[in-house]
């Protein structure tokens, strides 16, 4: 999803093919409720996700989660 959140300058075909697929899915999980549950452990998981230099004028891509 961090795709399709930055600027696209030339966009294309798959560009929008992701945006549509995107649009589909949240339009079917409108509805959908998360729950988020803690045990006595506090133990933090860490995910981190990152992709570097991959548009054109050479920028990155970072993102983060914390669950306990």
């Amino acid at each position: 999803m961090d795709y399709l959140t930055t600027e696209v300058r030339s966009p294309n075909e798959d560009d929008w093919d992701k945006l549509v697929r995107l649009m589909q899915y949240l339009k079917h999980t409108k509805n959908d409720r998360m729950t988020l549950e803690a045990d006595k452990s506090m133990v933090a998981n860490w995910h981190v996700d990152s992709s570097f230099a991959v548009h054109p004028d050479m920028q990155s891509h970072t993102g983060i989660s914390v669950t306990f």
